[in-house]
């Protein structure tokens, strides 16, 4: 597989981002580097301070997760599940950052150049959330 390259802040970086080891899909690297990784490549362009979202996730990879503002963290739009918040601990089914990633339709993410929900990268997510413990660690 190419590496994965994107802009990010104005260099070129590529799918090793900053500790050398977290690529969404490879075998090294942990769970939750590899995913804060997929995010970072897939969801940083826009959830970012100042990326023009009507919400504020800051998805870096570099980003502390308290800092994210994911973790229990009320949502915007519930998405019709009781409880559901932006990242429920241990449980993908509740939380928005999975859910929105994982469906198509008005309210999918991304929210535009796709028609196809990334499988791949919605197990990655169920894995990651379903491991988290209360603070999101």
């Amino acid at each position: 597989m190419a590496a994965a390259r994107y802009k990010d802040e104005g260099a070129f970086v590529d799918e090793a981002l900053c500790d050398g080891e977290a690529y969404p899909f490879g075998a090294a690297g942990t769970l939750d580097q590899r995913v804060r990784a997929y995010l970072h490549i897939n969801c940083s362009q826009c959830h970012r301070p100042g990326g023009g979202t009507p919400v504020n996730l800051d998805l870096r990879y570099q980003t502390l997760m308290s800092a994210t503002n994911t973790c229990n963290v009320a949502a915007v739009d519930d998405l019709g599940v009781s409880g559901a918040k932006r990242v429920v601990p241990g449980d993908p089914g509740g939380s928005v950052l999975y859910l929105r990633m994982s469906q198509r339709g008005a309210k999918q993410m991304p929210p535009i150049a796709t028609n196809i929900a990334d499988a791949a990268g919605a197990a990655l997510l169920t894995s990651w959330i379903a491991a988290m413990d209360a603070s999101c660690q």
